[in-house]
């Protein structure tokens, strides 16, 4: 089964996570409300689901286990996937190899943590790039 990591809590500011996968096979990125993590029995991402927004690698984007959108672009093996956290606006915007996503996400909860779920073994994700930022792209 798949492995889970995840970032310190997030209540304010703009945030950017950018990441590399060597191959993209039903991963999710993403934010998770903090208060259900340390709910969560496991730590995985199977559970925590219920109150999560993530960006999974066929392009959906999903809000609390419902799909909001298809249509993003699928990332290639080792594109780049950057997931922009707007914490005064209360929204995740996502790109893939710096190309904005049409479909993004609002009403992100007060308290967050970023999160990566792998499902398979033998596979890794470079993180590139985890900042505060002053402003959104």
């Amino acid at each position: 089964m798949g492995k889970s990591c995840f970032s310190d809590e997030i209540t304010r500011g703009v945030w950017r996570l950018s990441i590399r996968c060597d191959k993209y096979d039903y991963h999710k990125f993403g934010v998770i409300e903090s208060s259900h993590l340390e709910q969560s029995k496991t730590g995985y991402l199977e559970d925590l689901a219920w109150s999560s927004v993530f960006y999974l690698n066929w392009g959906a984007v999903f809000q609390n286990r419902k799909e909001i959108a298809e249509g993003n672009q699928q990332p290639n093996n080792n594109s780049v996937v950057t997931i922009e956290l707007d914490m005064n606006r209360h929204t995740l915007v996502l790109f893939v190899d710096g190309q904005r996503q049409p479909h993004s996400l609002a009403n992100i909860s007060q308290k967050v943590r970023f999160a990566l779920f792998m499902f398979y073994t033998n596979r890794y994700a470079d993180i590139l790039n985890f900042e505060e930022v002053s402003a959104p792209k």
